[in-house]
């Protein structure tokens, strides 16, 4: 055992305070442990020593003493020499902390404190372990020479950067050997090979590596298996070896196969060096595509562009195929004991296949050069003028198919067409304004058939526009108008439409039948209804017109009812007179036994009274009428009768009350005449006399008369007895 013993001694001297003594500093800088010493044990590793005056005792704490690992050391405390107990791993502790102190035994002050380093010095016991026992790859066939395949990889727990740890590699075997390929090893633990790899003749090889260390006393190892896996690669072209299948195809036709081609390859089945890729050479308007069966390896020839027998009615394309993986080739040439080996490759030639396909024929439809026409006509043109000709073409033209044409679609039926020929002409003038034409086109559907078996067809679109002519005259947007009755001029707005085009659609002008003048112009006369209305009553007399209309059947018996009575007070309102009257018609019946008093002795009297009787009955009588018409519902008989009626009689009204209005106030006022009423017995002398026609008067009506008229019954008769 060596053992290092190492006491450094510092002196502090204080120049601030140079009678002052200060004590003696010591420390220790290190000792040296071998780990794993074999003893026995304990045995000494050093001493510490002090020169004192006085006796000291010696203690040592720290990490190999009291700390983990304990046990290891300890110090005489009188003497100060330091013993080992037991063995230390260094690749678990590489250095000791500890603290030793040095005590006045008369007094346990702490004389000298010094810091304490262990090393524990590395010995070979540890040997070169892999990161993994196996390791496991997989490479192809085709890899180059010299390329990366796998790194292995040990580590020693020794010392780092002593000879300890450092590792040298080898390898110890491969198996199987074979003479065209070999592996090698690199000092950084890289695996590669020299020469070719070749799937049929090995398809695996195990290689067992060693890690050694460089231990001086005593060298330690481990070994690791490489695995290599030989994946088969395209060392072997495909061949193509025939073809199955008809090799027609129908012209106009897509979507067949015609023909497979069938190819045979040594490599291994279902991988990239087994699998086909067709290529078709030749076909130069693109009408045909390849594809490999992934089951038999096949390629399978199909129609993807329709083919013309008239054109071409043999195709002659070639087909060639190669792998999925490029073809390689490896062979060695000359080996080298340094470095790469010599090595040459060979290229292959594309295994091909000529083939022919026969188009077959078949009926193809006519077609139009022209499938939208476009054309101009005037309408309302002649009956049987030209419109256009329509021409098909027929591809089949060794077949001389006779064509016919017809008319597929023509809404309004306005044309024809000659079967033979294709000339479209009028059947019927044209119409701009009708239904049948959009934004000014008219559009006609042909259609044409060859006469083969089965028959082909095709179409062609005729749009036509029609040019507008001025053939229609303008017409009234409505028939019916309003207008409020005023002291001033009243205006209503008349609007009008022309269903002809700009420039035949407007302006409009208006004039009165009576004033229209012949300017050449397109004039029509319109009937035009103007309603007065009294605007305070009524804003709209076409608006109450719609309303009326929606009366109910029951309605009209009580219009035609209102309409008499309405008639009747007129007719009495007429005969009103501001004069002196010396006649009254005869009454035959007074509803509710009421009798109405006239005052015909004076001038007017009459008028005052009933102006406005009548105004108030006519007023009670039009509100009576629109709440029973707008209750109700009614036949569009009954509501257009009532209406016009309503209407009328309205106005008729209106106009009488307006007219009553204005003699009523050029009337003087007066006071008005008592007359008794029924049940009152005073003397009736004073009462104006009553003359009724002597021809028309029948006694028996006076039986039937109410209290009021038997009383003055009484009196006429007592007056005419004397």
């Amino acid at each position: 055992m060596i053992i290092y013993f190492v006491l450094l001694v510092m002196l502090c001297l204080c120049n601030t305070y140079l009678l002052e003594r200060h004590k003696r500093s010591w420390i220790i800088d290190s000792f040296d442990l071998v780990e794993e010493h074999p003893g026995p044990f304990p045995y000494d590793m050093g001493q510490i020593t002090l020169d004192r005056n006085y006796l000291v005792e010696f203690v040592l704490k720290g990490r190999g003493v009291d700390v983990d690992p304990k046990g290891v050391l300890s110090i005489n405390p009188n003497t100060g020499v330091i013993k080992v107990h037991r063995k230390v791993d260094f690749e678990e502790y590489k250095v000791l902390m500890l603290t030793f102190q040095a005590r006045n035994k008369s007094n346990l002050a702490v004389d000298t404190q010094l810091g304490m380093e262990v090393k524990i010095l590395d010995i070979n016991d540890n040997p070169p372990v892999f990161q993994r026992k196996v390791y496991d790859v997989s490479i192809t066939e085709a890899t180059k020479q010299g390329s990366f395949l796998v790194g292995v990889l040990a580590i020693d727990n020794d010392a780092q950067g002593t000879l300890n740890s450092t590792i040298d590699y080898k390898i110890i075997s491969v198996t199987p050997r074979t003479k065209n390929a070999e592996f090698y090893l690199q000092d950084s633990g890289t695996i590669s090979f020299k020469g070719c790899l070749d799937y049929e003749v090995a398809n695996k090889y195990i290689i067992t590596v060693e890690a050694k260390d460089r231990g001086e006393v005593v060298k330690l190892s481990s070994t690791a298996t490489v695995i290599v896996n030989i994946i088969d690669g395209n060392n072997h072209p495909p061949v193509i070896t025939g073809q199955t299948g008809s090799g027609i195809a129908l012209e106009e036709t897509t979507g067949i196969s015609p023909l497979a081609i069938h190819t045979r390859d040594a490599d291994t089945r279902n991988t990239a060096a087994w699998m086909a890729s067709y290529s078709i050479q030749g076909d130069k308007g693109g009408h045909f595509s390849i594809r490999t069966d992934p089951e038999t390896n096949d390629g399978i020839l199909t129609v993807v562009k329709p083919l013309d027998f008239e054109k071409q009615a043999q195709q002659s394309i070639t087909i060639s195929v190669e792998n999925e993986e490029p073809l390689y080739s490896c062979e060695v040439k000359e080996r080298s004991t340094s470095g790469l080996w010599t090595i040459i490759s060979h290229s292959a030639k594309k295994s091909t296949q000529s083939i022919n396909i026969t188009v077959e024929d078949v009926n193809e439809p006519p077609y139009f050069s022209e499938p939208v026409r476009k054309i101009v006509i005037e309408e309302n043109g002649a009956v049987g003028a030209f419109v256009d000709k329509v021409t098909a073409l027929d591809p089949d033209t060794h077949r001389l198919n006779k064509l016919e044409y017809a008319i597929k679609q023509d809404p309004a039926g306005w044309m024809t067409i000659n079967p033979t020929t294709g000339e479209v002409s009028v059947k019927e003038p044209l119409d701009r304004e009708s239904s049948h034409v959009t934004n000014g086109t008219y559009t006609v559907t042909v259609i044409v058939t060859d006469k083969e078996n089965p028959k082909m067809t095709s179409t062609a679109t005729l749009q036509i526009y029609v040019e507008d002519k001025n053939d229609n005259v303008p017409l009234l947007k409505d028939s019916e108008v309003s207008v409020c009755q005023s002291e001033e001029i009243s205006s209503t707005e008349i609007t009008a439409h022309d269903l002809d085009g700009d420039p035949y659609s407007g302006p409009f002008s208006f004039e009165l039948k009576e004033m229209l003048r012949k300017n050449g112009a397109s004039t029509r006369a319109t009937n035009l209804s103007v309603a007065a209305c009294d605007c305070s009553v009524s804003p709209s007399c076409l608006v109450e017109r719609q309303v009326q209309k929606k009366a109910g059947t029951g309605v009209y018996g009580t219009a035609i009812f209102a309409s008499l009575l309405v008639f009747a007070l007129l007719l009495l309102a007429f005969t009103c007179s501001c004069g002196a009257v010396n006649s009254l018609a005869q009454v035959e019946d007074v509803s509710q036994d009421a009798l109405l008093s006239y005052n015909i002795e004076k001038l007017g009297t009459d008028c005052m009274h009933h102006t406005s009787r009548w105004k108030q009955s006519l007023y009670r009588t039009d509100s009576r009428l629109k709440d029973s018409t707008l209750s109700r519902k009614t036949s569009e008989r009954n509501q257009n009768m009532y209406s016009i009626s309503q209407s009328a009689l309205q106005s008729l009204l209106l106009l009488r009350l307006h007219s009553l209005q204005s003699l009523e106030n050029e009337l003087v006022d007066y006071e008005p005449h008592l007359y008794a009423l029924e049940d009152i017995s005073v003397n009736f002398e004073d009462l104006d006399p009553i003359e009724l026609p002597r021809n028309e008067f029948n006694p028996e009506l006076l039986s039937d008369l109410g209290p009021a008229f038997r009383n003055l019954a009484s009196i006429v008769t007592s007056r005419k007895a004397e």
